[in-house]
């Protein structure tokens, strides 16, 4: 990528933004080396592992790397036969450690972050296992402070308690010298002091042949000896070679915790750009959450697309820039007033493209979509050099010179090039032909694989990009009511300078200003006049374009709630299809069972009925005196009467329900439940107890049908239906109670569950009627 043009887009300001978000000087140090690439797999990896640490960090996720060393130096002094310093190895120990948190982080991901995850395929598998083993021996041998343990081995574990009783027993012998020797006068003081690390008496100098000892060190005046007792002096000579055992022992063990790690460099230095890598995503990530920021779509043919995209180091507030390069329109010439934000729409162009290309978010919506281009070319601001005797025109032109050069290279591959003021800086005349030619040669020389941005003020530019193939204007609006810009980006259009009426807002005399539009001239006056009407047509029709927009909008809004209503009513009128679907099955499986219940009752009066002819026609052939009938009220029959029954015939009435009034009757052989209505007393012969009589099995059908019973009711049938049921020899019933809220499922179960003739019972299979049926089965 072109240094020059990553610099006068502020690419390097951005970069160092970022900072702020790396937590170490991995981190640091990777992004110091961030550079944009033309690669278009590099930048989709890129933007891929931003993207998945954006995810990330929404979540509340971020990796351990707050805590993160630079083990470099200590490698590299490794690498040349050093023993590693405690502190070295230490914080070796610490950058594993870590390294091997992230690496758990990762893992943890692998289904979300992908991208990030494929960082540590850079690390071969083994290689994690020996950095594990690495890490447990460091752990166990060096502290935080880079002192070696005692738990490094046994021989440095034994030297370090001996020292310590040696230094116990040099203690010891110094105090109990003092104790002796306190009574002599032979001390200045009975206080024990240290040379050198010795333990020392301070004896009077007139009385050191009474002290026998080793002199240490003698006071300034003379008067005072230190010395050192015999015994502290023996255990101090056995103190010095367990500390010479002691640091040899420590410094075998660093030098074997060296040599490890020295085997571990490659994996250590690639573990070191692992993370460095993933401080930079995490970085770009935190920046584009903190701005709103989105990672752009990569296009393959050229397309650039922006939408309301911020330049980053632009204060809050700003207006957003939206414009769009494709094959159709590769070349965009942006005219319109000074101060007008031309320059600031290259620098956003441009910084955009390269920010995707370095991996990190641009300041805009969702849909903003750039390529991945070889090179981006920029000739923008004032590059005139004192140094180099360059004038404003001559460093423009130098830079212009540079791009030819250098698409003329790339060849087939793509470029953005953004020049700014085109032709600017010398004669209005020549500049403005120079600056038509190079606009012209780079839109036919670059093709299909130039997109070209140019700022200018010239008419004959303007006229150029409206008549050629592939090249459109552009143009900053400006507000004729305040007579200051609005930084507002217009597609195909050309805009005025506007030079006279911001000369007239800054202050410029109108005399000066009604001279300057004499020396313009009448032809420029109403060239001026008649842009200025387009502009305002084109505003109005602009403003007419954007009401219709928002009523579009509406009505498509309006569109989508009534389409979404229509959904749910379908879907509601669905639900609805579907339960009245399920009760007309039930009524209808409901009815059929009824149907099938009636045509056994038919049956059953049809089979009692023949059973009374019978009965008759048995009776008839044996002449009984019996007494005329004579109708009586249905309240003064009484179970025991001999009544007759209309349809039956003459029977005994059994009992009699006073709520329903429904008389029991046995007729023969059967047992009848009628109206009392439709009972008549026979006569005044002599009253019977009522009897149990037995009813042939098919007199009694195998279901009971309770469907629209009280609970009451239900559960009395229900009791007389199994006595019926065991008196014919039934083995099992099925007895009807529906679904419902399962209140005459549960008395019916109740019924049941107390009988003495029932063994067991169970809701029926689906093909018995289900959870509305209960099979009972009898003893």
């Amino acid at each position: 990528m072109n240094r020059h043009a990553a610099r006068v887009v502020e690419l390097p300001a951005v970069i160092r933004l970022l900072a702020q978000w790396v937590p170490s000087p991995l981190g640091a140090a990777r992004l110091a080396r961030l550079a944009p690439s033309h690669s278009r797999r590099v930048v989709r990896s890129r933007l891929a592992r931003t993207k998945e640490a954006m995810t990330l960090l929404a979540a509340g996720e971020s990796p351990p790397l707050e805590q993160m060393p630079d083990p470099a130096p200590a490698l590299k002094r490794a690498a040349a036969g050093a023993i590693l310093s405690g502190e070295e190895l230490s914080g070796t120990g610490a950058f594993v450690t870590e390294c091997v948190r992230v690496g758990d982080f990762l893992r943890r991901h692998r289904d979300t972050c992908p991208e990030l995850h494929r960082l540590l395929c850079r690390i071969a598998p083994q290689a994690w296992d020996d950095l594990a083993e690495a890490e447990t021996a460091l752990r166990i041998s060096i502290d935080a402070g880079g002192a070696v343990k005692d738990e490094a081995s046994s021989k440095l574990r034994t030297i370090r308690a001996t020292l310590r009783a040696t230094d116990a027993r040099v203690r010891d012998a110094a105090h109990g010298a003092v104790r002796e020797l306190s009574g002599r006068d032979a001390l200045q003081e009975s206080v024990v002091h240290y040379r050198g690390g010795r333990p020392v008496l301070p004896v009077k100098a007139d009385r050191k042949e009474k002290v026998p000892g080793v002199l240490r060190d003698v006071s300034a005046s003379g008067s005072t000896l230190f010395v050192e007792p015999v015994e502290a002096a023996r255990l101090g000579r056995l103190k010095e070679r367990l500390l010479k055992d002691q640091d040899r022992e420590e410094r075998r063990i660093r030098r074997a915790l060296t040599m490890q790690i020295s085997e571990l460099s490659a994996a250590l230095r690639r573990l070191r750009a692992v993370i460095g890598h993933m401080e930079v995503s995490f970085a770009a990530a935190a920046f584009g959450l903190s701005r709103n920021g989105v990672c752009a779509e990569l296009t393959t043919d050229g397309t650039l697309d922006l939408r309301t995209v911020y330049h980053p180091l632009l204060p809050p507030g700003g207006v957003p820039l939206t414009l769009r390069l494709d094959s159709l329109t590769r070349t965009l010439l942006i005219t319109g007033p000074n101060t007008g934000g031309k320059t600031v729409a290259l620098k956003s162009v441009g910084l955009s493209v390269l920010m995707t290309a370095c991996g990190l978010p641009v300041l805009g919506r969702e849909g903003t979509a750039v390529p991945v281009v070889r090179a981006v070319l920029a000739d923008i601001g004032d590059e005139q050099s004192i140094e180099q005797s360059l004038s404003t025109f001559s460093g423009h032109m130098s830079n212009i010179v540079s791009v030819i050069e250098q698409v003329e290279e790339v060849g087939a591959g793509l470029c953005l090039v953004l020049l700014d003021e085109l032709g600017a800086g010398t004669d209005p005349a020549e500049g403005e032909a120079l600056g038509c030619a190079v606009l012209e040669w780079l839109h036919a020389k670059g093709g299909p694989h130039v997109r070209l941005l140019a700022t200018s003020h010239f008419a004959r530019l303007k006229e150029l990009a409206a008549s050629a193939d592939g090249m459109t204007n552009a143009r900053m609006e400006f507000n004729a009511a305040t007579l200051r810009p609005t930084y507002d980006l217009s597609m195909g259009a050309a805009g005025a300078s506007q030079a006279f009426p911001v000369a007239e807002r800054l202050g410029l005399p109108g005399g000066i200003l009604t001279r300057a539009q004499e020396f313009l001239g009448p032809e420029r006056v109403e060239f001026q006049k008649l842009v200025a009407s387009l502009d305002a047509e084109r505003h109005d029709l602009g403003v007419a374009r954007r009401n219709a927009e928002e009523q579009a909008a509406r009505l498509e809004a309006e569109l989508r709630r009534l389409r979404d209503e229509a959904v749910a009513d379908r879907g509601r009128l669905a639900t609805m299809r579907d339960e009245f679907r399920r009760q007309a099955d039930e009524v209808l499986s409901w009815s059929r069972r009824e149907l099938k219940n009636a045509r056994m009752e038919e049956g059953l009066a049809a089979a009692q009925r023949r059973h009374v002819a019978i009965h008759e026609r048995l009776t008839s052939a044996i002449p009984v005196e019996t007494p005329a009938p004579t109708a009586a009220r249905a309240a003064h029959v009484r179970p025991g009467d001999s009544v007759e029954v209309a349809g039956f015939g003459k029977g005994s009435l059994v009992e009699v329900d006073p709520k329903s009034q429904i008389a029991q009757v046995i007729v023969g052989a059967a047992r009848v439940a009628v109206p009392v209505s439709q009972v008549r007393e026979t006569g005044l012969g002599p009253r019977r107890e009522p009897a149990f009589v037995a009813i042939p099995e098919e007199a009694v059908g195998p279901e009971l049908l309770l469907l629209g019973l009280r609970a009451d009711e239900a559960r009395e049938r229900v009791v007389r239906y199994v006595d019926d049921a065991r008196a014919a020899d039934m083995s099992v019933v099925r007895i009807v109670h529906g679904l419902g809220r399962g209140v005459l499922k549960e008395v019916v179960r109740e019924a049941l569950r107390s009988h003495p003739a029932v063994s067991k019972f169970r809701s029926g299979a689906m093909q018995e009627g289900g959870q509305g049926v209960t099979v009972a089965y009898l003893v």
